[in-house]
Order: structure tokens, then sequence, then C-alpha cells
């Protein structure tokens, strides 16, 4: 069996800020269960071939247990092992020290890390700490204690990587199908949501992380596709899209989405509309309308005819 690997991670540039006592405590403690364990600290690893950002990266992926320690600063390769470590689900423990201030950057990876991290003020308390805190998470292993953590993996880090990129994607499924803006842009992913951007109206919206099912890559000119499970949707007052956590039917051949039964003298509409078959209503699109969404995602209809507005 293969030991349960856990990744040491801080800055590691002591001119920056010099936490290599830290790192080495922290490898101690984790070390203190071995066989059972071991420790992936870079400097303890042997020569490789790859860029030092993907062999890092994968240690990361390849571990079983995120251990990070924040001082006062924080670097990009920090960030980007924290990200990693989140995409993949990887259960955490964060250990930050005592200091007079600090950055504003590491203030907020501690707060949007959403567990409980400890204190510590310098490296033989943290060795101590650690040890308590990971024997403590190798016995709630062995009892089975907890739940399975989502585990949403490479597709979320390529989501971060298209917003720090600015990449077009495409959304899929998207209410109504027919629409041809069908384009947003991945803003951010943080703390399990991720917000996309309109493109052609610059309105922001949210989408739970554990909702995107799968990320499609695409070279250009082609659109990467994000598939959710769940669906965007169009509202048409106030013009907005918005996430709804149901898929369309899978019998919805029209691609209109769910429906909802109205009178036709009254369906609660104070714009002006008409009433159109829905084996019909292509012509009517063509000119210039489209099918009136309410707020809670679904058309109306009467008796086999379909609610459009003016746009």
């Amino acid at each position: 069996m293969e030991p349960y690997r856990v990744f040491i991670s801080s800055i590691m540039n002591a001119a920056k800020e010099d936490l290599l006592a830290e790192r080495e405590a922290a490898r101690a403690a984790v070390e203190h269960f071995s066989p059972i364990t071991t420790a992936w600290a870079f400097e303890a690893e042997p020569a490789s071939p790859k860029p030092p950002l993907d062999f890092y990266i994968n240690g990361v992926k390849s571990s079983d247990l995120f251990v990070l320690i924040v001082g006062q600063r924080m670097t990009t390769p920090v960030k980007d092992e924290f990200d990693t470590a989140r995409d993949h689900g990887k259960p955490m423990l964060l250990f930050a020290k005592t200091v007079e201030t600090r950055d504003p950057e590491a203030d907020q990876l501690l707060h949007s890390a959403n567990v409980k991290y400890d204190k510590f003020a310098n490296a033989t308390e943290l060795r101590e700490k650690v040890r308590r805190a990971f024997g403590d998470h190798v016995l709630r292993l062995i009892r089975g204690d907890g739940d399975e953590p989502l585990r949403p993996g490479d597709h979320l880090a390529r989501l971060r990587a298209y917003a720090r990129s600015g990449t077009l994607v495409k959304i899929l499924p998207l209410i109504p199908a027919t629409t041809q803006y069908k384009t947003f842009r991945v803003k951010s992913v943080e703390s399990g949501i991720v917000t996309l951007e309109k493109d052609s109206n610059r309105q922001t919206l949210t989408v739970p992380a554990q909702r995107v099912e799968d990320v499609m890559h695409a070279e250009p000119p082609e659109l990467p596709t994000v598939l959710l499970n769940g669906r965007l949707q169009w509202i048409t007052l106030p013009e907005v899209w918005h996430f709804f956590p149901e898929k369309p039917p899978s019998h919805d051949e029209s691609g209109l989405g769910f429906g909802k039964e109205r009178s036709r003298a009254d369906p609660g509409v104070r714009v002006p509309c008409v009433w159109k078959l829905q084996r019909n209503i292509a012509a009517r699109l063509a000119e210039g309308y489209s099918v009136f969404y309410d707020e809670d995602g679904k058309y109306i209809c009467s008796d086999g005819q379909v609610l459009l507005v003016k746009t």
C-alpha cells in the first residue's frame, strides 16, 4: 500500500519570507507517522526534467492532504498550489504564523479556504500543532468519520485558467436553446462559486462549482464548452440570465425548456404579447419576437400555444 502523501506548501524564498524552519517542522510532524505517511516537500524531492510549476502542481494533485503554512506574505506559486488543492478537493490543514501585519493577499487566502486554521508562534510550536491536527485527521480516516469531499478535479482548474486569460466559453444547457448568444466569460472561481459574465451585456451571474459537470477544451477558433448539471435560463423581465438546478427535459426537442399553463385571457404579463402555436413560432421569432420566460424560468403556454413578446 502506498503511504498517505501530505503536500507541504509555504513560501520557499527566504528573501521574501523565511519559513524554512517551519517547513522542516511540518515535514517532521508528518514523518512522525511513518511509514503510513510521507511528506511531499519541493526541496526534498529528486531532480526532474519537468518545469518547476508543473512539478509542484503535479505534487499537489498526487497528494492526499494539503498542509499550508501562511506567514506575512503570499506568492504566486503558493496561491497556485492552494488553488490546485481546492480544485481537486484535497482536504486541507492550514496554519497561520503570528505576525504583526499580514499582507491582504495572504489574509484573503486564509479566509477563502473555508476551514478552521490554527495559529502558531514558532517552528517548535508548529511541529506539535501539525502533529496533533494530522493525527486527528488520520484517526477520522480510520474511523470513517465525515463525508467524502466533493472532488470536481481538473475542470475547475481549467475554468480558473480561462478566467486568467479572459477566454470566451459556451455554456450548455442554455434556455432558450435557440438563442444565438451562448458566449460567456469566466470571471472567477472562488469558494465553491463560478462567476460568469455575459459577453453581450456584461451581466454577471454565479453557478455553484459542484454544478459544473465538465469543461470541454477546443482549439481556436472554436470555443471551449462548459457543461452544467442544471441550466442557464433567460428571464424576460428584467432581461437577465439566471442559473437553475434543473436540467431541461430530455424530450424537449423545441429547446424551450419548462412551460406552465396560464389563461389566454389573463396570462399575468403586463407587456404587449401574442399567442402562437408552438409548432408555428419559428416565423414569429424571425420577425423579432421571443418566448416570454417568467421569473421562475418557465415559459407561459395555453392549450398548445406559447406566449411571445416583441424584443
